[in-house]
């Protein structure tokens, strides 16, 4: 993106060095307490049946990590997300409905692993001792998960703001009201670009090679297209957005963003009549990835004075979101 975009303020407001050093020990520890509780219990047990019971004390730390692995169940990782996409969207009252209904599972899920390690080990496991500390050890594991994730969450969306950041609340509702049906499902690459494609020398307009295929996934094509198309500038855009310009969608004989729709329409044989919600999620998508690094940018972590732009450039994608929210079908 072009470094001709306004540059922004650099007023970070509440954001502080103690602030983001707290931030940085919660993320840390979130990380490090699972493998301290499992370093510590594989020591005590360790030390408590001697050198040669050590086969038996991998074993038993083997279960106590798999029982703690079945019972967060991906849960920690589903909070963080949805914790830092609700603070961002000022849903904080959904945000802990969604900590406490977690918390609950995970304490049952404590309950359950403490349950199948001293029941092991009175159903005659061996040492006793030690199946009884690997169940405690684990089931504190377990109730950790869940508010380490949260804190985790809030700390994702806290380090993407800056001061006057547009938090796109607007943007998200609508996306929640008008979120369209899935017409298929299939594997889609979530950054396709002439970027991330490589072309025939003899033949340009044949594809020979897709690049950068760590946000692939399954899921609606058109969402592909959508992404794909936040970058696609064309001839008549408003300057602002010329600037964003990375590819030659512009030039002479490329084809207009609708028209790419249409041709894609006719090729794949999928009808749409109202395309804004891909496009709109698109830009939205855009957005956020821009606010991030202007983040970076305005603490300090990156350099690159082509980045001093991006707070305006974040806040002007929030503004074609909403001129195509206002549009009518």
């Amino acid at each position: 993106m072009s470094a001709s975009l306004p540059e922004p303020e650099l007023e970070l407001g509440a954001t502080s060095a103690p602030a983001i050093v707290s931030g940085g020990l919660w993320t840390l520890l979130s990380r490090v307490l699972p493998q301290a509780q499992l370093l510590v219990l594989s020591i005590v047990v360790a030390r408590y049946l001697g050198p040669d019971e050590m086969g038996r004390q991998s074993y038993i730390a083997f279960v106590a990590l798999a029982c703690v692995q079945a019972a967060t169940a991906g849960l920690p990782g589903a909070v963080s997300r949805f914790v830092g996409e609700l603070l961002g969207s000022r849903k904080g009252g959904q945000a802990l409905s969604i900590y406490r209904l977690t918390r609950r599972v995970e304490a049952l899920g404590s309950v359950l692993v403490l349950a199948v390690l001293v029941g092991a080990a009175f159903l005659g496991s061996t040492p006793r001792s030690a199946w009884i500390l690997a169940g405690i050890s684990a089931a504190l594991a377990v109730l950790q998960a869940v508010p380490a994730a949260l804190l985790m969450g809030a700390q994702r969306w806290r380090q993407a703001l800056t001061e006057g950041t547009d938090a796109g609340e607007d943007i998200i509702a609508w996306l929640e009201a008008n979120r369209a049906a899935d017409v298929a499902s299939c594997v889609i690459h979530n950054d396709f670009r002439f970027d991330n494609v490589v072309l025939n020398p003899a033949d340009p307009l044949r594809i020979i090679g897709v690049l950068d295929w760590e946000l692939a996934t399954v899921g609606d094509p058109w969402m592909d297209l959508g992404s794909s198309l936040a970058y696609w500038v064309q001839a008549d855009d408003d300057a602002t957005f010329q600037a964003f310009r990375l590819q030659p969608s512009n030039g002479p004989g490329m084809l207009t963003r609708h028209e790419v729709v249409a041709y894609y329409a006719e090729r794949t044989g999928r009808r749409i009549d109202d395309f804004r919600f891909y496009e709109i999620f698109g830009l939205f998508r855009l957005m956020v990835i821009i606010q991030q690094i202007y983040r970076r940018f305005a603490l300090g972590q990156t350099t690159n004075p082509r980045f001093k732009g991006f707070g305006q450039a974040a806040a002007y994608m929030g503004q074609r979101c909403r001129k195509l929210m206002e549009q009518s079908r």
